[in-house]
């Protein structure tokens, strides 16, 4: 470390102090991608023929699709004719509502999920009908205040379980409203179609375990791999001090939606029992780590550039040159190739953070009355920082990759799912609303199949409330009945009754929905088709004892798309279409989540980014890198997220210090969580004088003569963390500045009576 510290400096002291967002070229070379021609019987023949010979492409992925969740239908389909239930299109109908999943770990999944979600259903049916039967209007009030409470409850997670709420909601729907219409009987239509749901959840899930034996081990992996290669591209931008907003918004978007998938597969990753290291303790040890590493480079780089906003503008050499060596450590660390040992490179950071105490030490003896010594200290305090980060993510790393069984430790933070209260209370509003126009449509006109048009709403209201645009499947499914009601009509009446036994109507049916579904979905109308093997079920209404009625086929297919229908126009009345709505909310949902992370005393840098970075991926993921606003947007709620971890760390500084500074220190986090509860601009000018404050008072308490080791150290950490705040709240300051002189500056709207 000395030695490399007596060399040149590769990252000159006049580019430290300018230029701090020019664009550069990157330390770190991509990675190759290697891209490879396809010379197959359409090259040969254009070549013999002298013509140009096209060959559309299959989607491998459609048809097999189509050919599982098919197969999966019509067993459904003859297990449950073979036991007599009640209502066997549920049966069939569910295999292409719960859909199919090809991951084994995401089939058990989501099967319990489903099989839990079932029996809430069926039990809050019994509760509603036993209870509320005889009395129509307060049993349809509850039965939408049931469905209400479980979108409710489905936005409070990001896992499988958040389908399972999905599920009983609409199960109540299927089961409750026929069993109401006929309650000496509603033991045995609730107890039959909820058998129906699981024949199909478990056909299902048997179908996609035996046809594809994908697991999610190496799905994790390479999400992995593409981590790494984020957190590469990310501090090869961030430690050479050439970092633009773009870059860096898109290197932490990528960073972050990693993570979140990662995430989502953790629960289907412990069904698995991989027996080695890839479990979901390792995952989690892993994301943290990255992240932290992350965010410690990035703060790196907001320290170095609070120095060039100084008045002595001065030049540390040494801080430069322990820079270039930590770009050098951290650029072998991630182009290691994979016969290196990892005990080599965890020597190697052992050392340099050894070597790097002993400097730290050397300038804290010889050094202290020096302004500039402090400021060389501090900086040397956060590469410590970052090198220590480094040191974690390797052991993480090497620890998920082990063929070791994984040792079982205490429980460690997870990355928490962000509640988002606003969009839950709509999706509770609109499945409410939905619910109760096709009731008040079915008692107004009291229309037959108006049970039939209630059902389809409360199924479709719940079904896609936790989809990334319910309006737009809605609207699939939607335009997929309307489109299926002639092919349903035409199977119905005249190839049905042609049919003569289960065993043939299942295999009469099989060859028809895999050929159209598989067609549908490799034109990339995946809604639309799966809507039309819904109406189709339902028309056809198979059953032991066949009734061919054309007026209650077109009867039931018109209250089933009416009840899509007004679920369709409630999203349109209810559900935000506009953009900058969702972006706003999300980043509210973002400023709400940092300030309840500094009021808990017990929150460590770990678990608060554990508690943070889904809501900053769901703000991330609202905007586009195309457009410099959103990568400005992208980039301040970035620093935002960074200044509250640095927030954390001042607060865990330590208390060997002097009494003043610590008041000083928790006035500064009571002053920023204030600004963060109700943004202004005064509130952020006082949260930057006291960050100034606390800056001036560590440098005047690093020349006092009679400081220990744990003494100075606790104050050059507070003096590194306060000049890292004072930066990111001075960067906000500009942004909110801006942003108030171009509301200022809009054109005003004039309004004519």
């Amino acid at each position: 470390m000395e030695a490399v510290l007596k060399q040149g400096n590769r990252i000159s002291p006049r580019s430290f102090q300018q230029h701090p967002r020019a664009a550069g070229r990157r330390f770190l070379s991509p990675s190759s991608t290697t891209r490879t021609k396809l010379a197959g019987l359409g090259e040969a023949i254009s070549k013999h023929f002298w013509t140009e010979f096209k060959t559309s492409k299959i989607d491998y992925n459609a048809w097999s699709y189509s050919l599982r969740t098919g197969c999966a239908a019509c067993l459904a389909l003859y297990i449950s004719f073979s036991l007599n239930l009640d209502g066997c299109h549920w049966a069939f109908t569910t295999c292409y509502i719960v859909g199919a999943q090809r991951l084994q770990g995401k089939v058990l999944a989501k099967s319990l999920a489903r099989v839990v979600g079932t029996f809430v259903g069926a039990i809050a049916s019994f509760v509603l009908v036993n209870a509320f039967a005889q009395h129509g209007v307060l049993f349809l009030i509850c039965f939408a205040a049931w469905l209400s409470l479980c979108a409710i409850c489905s936005h409070t997670r990001r896992d499988d379980w958040a389908y399972a709420w999905v599920l009983s909601g609409y199960t109540t729907a299927i089961v409750g409203i026929p069993a109401a219409l006929a309650p000496e009987s509603a033991f045995d239509i609730i107890s039959s179609r909820a058998e129906d749901i699981l024949i199909g959840i478990l056909c299902v899930a048997g179908v996609g375990m035996i046809a594809s034996r994908e697991l999610v081990g190496p799905r994790v992996k390479k999400l992995i791999a593409s981590m790494d290669k984020d957190l590469s591209d990310l501090l090869s931008i961030c430690l050479p001090l050439r970092a633009t907003p773009r870059e860096l918004a898109r290197a932490v978007k990528k960073l972050t939606s990693n993570a979140a998938l990662i995430e989502d597969h953790r629960f289907s990753l412990e069904l698995e029992e991989t027996g080695t290291g890839l479990s979901a303790a390792n995952i989690g040890r892993f994301q943290l780590a990255c992240l932290e590493l992350a965010t410690c480079a990035f703060n790196l780089e907001a320290y170095l550039a609070s120095t060039r906003h100084l008045p002595e503008r001065p030049q540390p050499p040494c801080l430069i040159r322990a820079l270039n060596l930590c770009r050098h450590t951290v650029t072998e660390l991630f182009q290691a190739t994979r016969n290196s040992s990892d005990k080599d490179r965890y020597d190697r950071l052992d050392q340099q953070l050894t070597d790097l105490d002993r400097v730290c030490s050397l300038l804290e003896e010889q050094h202290r009355l020096s302004s500039p010594a402090a400021l060389e200290l501090a900086g040397l305090l956060k590469i410590r920082c970052l090198l220590a980060a480094s040191q974690r993510y390797l052991e993480g790393r090497a620890a998920l990759f082990s063929q070791n069984p994984p040792i079982h430790m205490p429980s460690q933070a997870r990355m928490q799912a962000a509640f988002d209260s606003q969009a839950a209370a709509l999706a509770a509003v609109r499945v409410f609303v939905a619910v109760g126009l096709a009731a008040a449509f079915w008692i107004a006109t009291a229309w037959p199949a108006g049970d039939n048009c209630l059902v389809w709403a409360g199924l479709a209201s719940c079904r896609y409330t936790i989809t990334a645009n319910p309006a737009r499947s809605t609207q699939a499914t939607f335009r997929g009945m309307i489109i299926a009601v002639v092919p349903a009509y035409l199977f119905t009446f005249y190839l049905l009754p042609q049919i003569d036994g289960f065993t043939m109507l299942v295999l009469a049916l099989l060859p028809f929905i895999v050929i159209g579904v598989g067609i549908g979905t490799s034109l990339g109308r995946a809604g639309e088709v799966g809507a039309a093997m819904l109406l189709l079920g339902s028309g056809m209404d198979p059953a032991n004892i066949m009734q061919y009625d054309v007026v209650a086929f077109f009867n039931g297919s018109l209250a089933t798309i009416m009840g899509i229908g007004v679920v369709c126009l409630t999203h349109a009345v209810t559900f935000p279409r506009d953009t900058g709505w969702q972006r706003r909310t999300a980043e509210h949902r973002l400023i709400q989540r940092i300030a309840r992370a500094l009021q808990d005393a017990r929150m460590i840098p770990t678990a608060y980014i554990a508690s943070v970075t889904r809501a900053l991926d769901d703000f991330l993921g609202l905007c586009r890198d195309q457009k410099e606003e959103d990568s400005a947007q992208a980039l301040a709620a970035i620093q935002l997220f960074a200044l509250g971890y640095e927030v954390i760390t001042l607060k865990r500084a330590g208390e060997h210090m002097p009494t003043e500074l610590l008041q000083y220190r928790r006035r500064l986090v009571v002053a920023f969580t204030q600004f963060l509860q109700q943004s202004s601009v005064l509130r952020l000018s006082l949260a930057e004088t006291l960050s100034e404050e606390i800056y001036s008072r560590s440098a005047r308490t690093l020349t006092r003569g009679d400081l220990n080791s744990s003494y100075a150290h606790d104050t050059v950490a507070t003096l590194a963390s306060s000049a890292v705040i004072h930066e990111g709240i001075r960067q906000r300051i500009n942004l909110l500045t801006i942003t108030s002189q171009k509301t200022r500056h809009l054109p005003e709207v004039r309004t004519h009576a």
